[in-house]
Order: structure tokens, then C-alpha cells, then sequence
């Protein structure tokens, strides 16, 4: 028996900029852990030219509607094929599919048939995975902005309303004894905090607009990094509104 365990698909998005230009990348988040198998030395993309960009760029709702399904094909047909869709960008007008798999993957007639001829493909060979790890997957920042957008949506799923401030509980986990200094600095943010004995509860009142909670997230990441603990996410009450109840 294999020790190995699997890994499986962990689709997610993150807001980004690419060449300094308002992006979207859409990724499959199992390559933080793993990258495509050896045989999969190439990686291919197809570039579609958005109808309508939008004032930043990365599409319109009618767009995401007219080009979603043809990603969903163009990644089954690849995946049925053993190769390994990796994401999508969107920015600066374009609609950038990426797949991992062998130097002769039929992506050009996949996209010939479900786009059209006037597809632009392009192929590299890429047996270090360069462009899912250096491009395509997000940097520790860009992840935890993933993380506190899924709380904060998880939040809406209940009728929250996020601009309705809340106490809202941040942990920061730690080892060996109660670190005073990053509890003093904590403080000093205007945390109250609470020390389980491995732990720090830190609470503080503010509404769950992913931008607040990313903001006060990551000004905790950055102090635990500071004195060796780690900053191991956040939850809040679901607050939803009054207006218009007699």
C-alpha cells in the first residue's frame, strides 16, 4: 500500500495585477502542494480576445457567461486526456487558459472546435512548472486574502451584512510560552486578547467587508511572523440587518 496521500482539485479565485494591469486568476490550488506529473513537460495556452473587457479589463458578467463554458470543455476534454488544467488569467482584455500535458495535446483543434479558428495557442516547454508556480499560484498574501474572502462569503450565505460593525475573533497560534511582547503589540492595535495557552483570541470590533477583515488579517500575520507564530484565521457572529423591521 501507498503512504501517498491524494490531493485533490481546490478550484479558487484571487483579484490581482498583471503587468501592473487589473488580473483575475482563477486556479487550482492542489499545485501549492504538488506539481502537474513529469510527463506533463508542457504547458499550453489558449489566449480568446474578450467582446467586451470592461473598464478594468477583465470582463463583463455577459462575458464570464459566453467564455466559462468553453473553459469547462476545454478542462474536461484535457483531464479526460490525462493532461492537467492548472487556471485561467483574465486581464488587459484577454481570457488566458492554461493546461499542463505532453508536447502533443490536441488544445489547438479543442479550441478550433469549441471557439473558433481565430484562437491564438501557444505552447512552451516547461518541465520545471515555472509558469503555475511563479505566475499562476498566489503568494502568502494573495492566499490569505482567499481564505478571508471564503469566511466572508460563507458570512453572506447566512444574511450577514457586512457593513455592520461586529466583534470579530482573530487567532494566533504559537509554541512553547505565552509570547508578552506580541500580546503587548496585539494590544497596542486595539485587540483585546485572551491566551488559551497555546493560542491568543484576539477580538475586536469591526464589520466583515472582505477589504476590513483582509486590512486587520494581515497586519496580524505580519506581527506573529515578527516573534515565530502564526496567524490561523478569524470568525464572527453572523449580524444581519434591521432596517426596514417594525
Amino acid at each position: 500500500m501507498s503512504d501517498e496521500v491524494e490531493i485533490e482539485d481546490e478550484w479558487d479565485f484571487y483579484q490581482c495585477q498583471v503587468n501592473e494591469k487589473p488580473a483575475s486568476i482563477l486556479i487550482n490550488l492542489r499545485y501549492m502542494f504538488v506539481d502537474p506529473r513529469d510527463e506533463n513537460d508542457h504547458v499550453h495556452h489558449a489566449l480568446l480576445i474578450m467582446k467586451e473587457p470592461g473598464p478594468q479589463g477583465v470582463g463583463t458578467q455577459a462575458e464570464m457567461e459566453r467564455l466559462s463554458p468553453i473553459d469547462d470543455a476545454v478542462f474536461d476534454r484535457a483531464e479526460k486526456a490525462g493532461a492537467e488544467p492548472v487556471g485561467r488569467v483574465r486581464g488587459e482584455g484577454f481570457w488566458r487558459l492554461s493546461v499542463y500535458g505532453p508536447k502533443d495535446l490536441p488544445l489547438a483543434a479543442w479550441i478550433a472546435e469549441l471557439a473558433g479558428p481565430d484562437v491564438e495557442v501557444q505552447i512552451d516547454h516547461d518541465p520545471d512548472f515555472n509558469y503555475v508556480n511563479d505566475l499562476l499560484l498566489p503568494d502568502a498574501e494573495r492566499h490569505q486574502w482567499i481564505m478571508d474572502r471564503r469566511v466572508c462569503d460563507q458570512l453572506l450565505k447566512h444574511e450577514d451584512d457586512p457593513t455592520l460593525p461586529r466583534l470579530v475573533n482573530h487567532f494566533v497560534d504559537y509554541e512553547g510560552d505565552a509570547p508578552a511582547d506580541l500580546i503587548e503589540a496585539i494590544k497596542k492595535l486595539g485587540f483585546d486578547v485572551n491566551d488559551s495557552g497555546s493560542s491568543l483570541e484576539c477580538t475586536k470590533l469591526h464589520d466583515t467587508q472582505v477589504d476590513t477583515v483582509h486590512e486587520v488579517a494581515m497586519s496580524l500575520v505580519e506581527l506573529a511572523d515578527q516573534y515565530d507564530a502564526a496567524y490561523d484565521g478569524w470568525g464572527a457572529p453572523v449580524t444581519k440587518s434591521t432596517a426596514g423591521v417594525n
